[in-house]
């Protein structure tokens, strides 16, 4: 059904993290940086990076 907790997609409230502007808006204010967007977000780095890549979203390199 797609509501899998062990699923690395799920974030610790149970939220899929779907939404692809919201994770770019906080990798913008995090500086690219993963750990700083997972706090934003509530999320681990893992999250942040398995979400980065199921949404095809290159991580800016500085």
């Amino acid at each position: 059904n797609g509501r899998d907790p062990s699923n690395p997609a799920w974030g610790a409230t149970g939220l899929r993290v779907t939404d692809r502007a919201r994770l770019i808006d906080a990798m913008q204010k995090a500086g690219w940086v993963q750990a700083k967007a997972g706090r934003i977000l509530g999320l681990t780095p893992r999250q942040i990076g398995y979400a980065l890549r199921r949404h095809g979203i290159e991580v800016k390199k500085f």
